[in-house]
């Protein structure tokens, strides 16, 4: 397997600044992947927890999130 080097990176395409990239403001923010605070019902088994995390299922509890 060839190793990549800095020169093959500055090769590929967009290397010049030609390539369009979004700013912060055109951007939809921040993805909200914790929520922390008072007890919420888990999306999966509904036992109240404090801390969720989300996933395509909504937010779940630490022993439904799947790592």
């Amino acid at each position: 397997m060839k190793r990549a080097t800095l020169d093959d990176f500055a090769a590929s395409s967009g290397a010049d600044g030609s390539e369009d990239r979004q700013t912060a403001a055109e951007t939809d923010g921040p993805a909200v992947t914790l929520a922390v605070g008072s007890d919420r019902p888990c999306a999966t088994c509904s036992a109240d927890a404090t801390r969720l995390w989300r996933t395509d299922d909504g937010f779940v509890c630490p022993d439904c999130v799947e790592w």
